[in-house]
């Protein structure tokens, strides 16, 4: 059977650590592929106004950051309904999709502590088997709610190094004139400097 792998995200931009932990989830559940699905807009991040990256860019860069890994690959279902992305209609487009396969849904450790505030949360984690990541170095400990799903179901932990590398800081290095070439896959920091992106040197 295949394991087929999620790892949603805004990717404002994509970064190394994205990519890092990409592979490591690849390489301790055995993977067969993982799916880049960029959100349109999240349900915890409506209000966030005018992104620095627009959405044809955050496809780009991904394009280019995953090129040549076989393993990864891109699905921009989020991207293309143009709307709110609730993690429920993306995980069940998949399990339609992949028929016959198993999910795995990768997620950070500050989402672990907010997916009862997803949408059909206990859904989700029926349909797909979830990974979670270390996000930051932090003694917090991760509430779950295992009591109210039926069990089987409980988290997969990720054994991950702990990169400080966060979208919101190359963001805000791009605005204040700051280097990020060594934050980003090389094929998208040359795909920025091409375009002229903010004057990026």
């Amino acid at each position: 059977m295949q394991k087929i792998g999620i790892y949603g995200g805004s990717f404002n931009p994509i970064h190394l650590a994205h990519l890092i932990i990409a592979d490591f989830f690849v390489k301790q559940i055995n993977i067969n592929q993982c799916l880049f699905v960029p959100t349109f807009i999240s349900p915890f991040k409506t209000r966030e106004a005018n992104p620095l990256f627009n959405n044809e860019i955050r496809r780009k860069l991904i394009e280019l950051s995953i090129k040549g890994h076989s393993k990864f690959k891109l699905d921009s279902f989020e991207l293309d309904k143009n709307e709110i992305s609730f993690t429920i209609d993306t995980v069940t487009y998949l399990h339609q999709k992949y028929s016959g396969s198993e999910l795995y849904l990768l997620i950070g450790t500050d989402q672990a502590n907010q997916f009862h505030q997803w949408k059909n949360w206990q859904d989700i984690a029926k349909l797909a088997k979830l990974v979670i990541a270390t996000r930051k170095l932090s003694n917090e400990k991760i509430i779950f709610p295992f009591q109210e799903i039926d069990n089987s179901v409980k988290p997969i932990y990720l054994q991950n190094p702990i990169i400080e590398i966060s979208s919101t800081e190359i963001r805000k290095n791009i605005l204040n004139n700051i280097s990020v070439e060594y934050f980003l896959h090389c094929n998208a920091f040359e795909y920025l400097k091409s375009i002229n992106f903010h004057n990026l040197q």
